[in-house]
């Protein structure tokens, strides 16, 4: 019995360190993916499925600071200066 309990504390041990290895490992690719948006030459501008900004790089925070009533992450966009962001979605 007391085998199979240690057995068991091990496995889950083991899956554990698994796991923390496996969001370190994200972790380290969701910021070379900031990385790498922050350094594009063009404004990058993720919106949530009710139109607040996520994620905006340096360069569309700029766009923003003139097109927009806030620039701040959960802001909600429903503009660019005067083209409605429905408008801008569908072309």
């Amino acid at each position: 019995e007391e085998a199979a309990l240690v057995e068991a504390v091990g496995r889950r041990l083991g899956s554990s360190v698994e796991r923390l290895e496996l969001l370190e490992h994200t972790r380290g690719q969701a910021r070379l993916v900031q990385q790498i948006i922050d350094t594009v030459p063009e404004g990058v501008i993720r919106l949530d499925h009710e139109q607040r900004i996520m994620l905006a790089n340096p360069v569309a925070r700029s766009y923003l600071e003139v097109l927009a009533v806030s620039c701040e992450i959960g802001s909600f966009l429903p503009s660019l200066g005067a083209t409605s962001i429905d408008e801008l979605l569908s072309k």
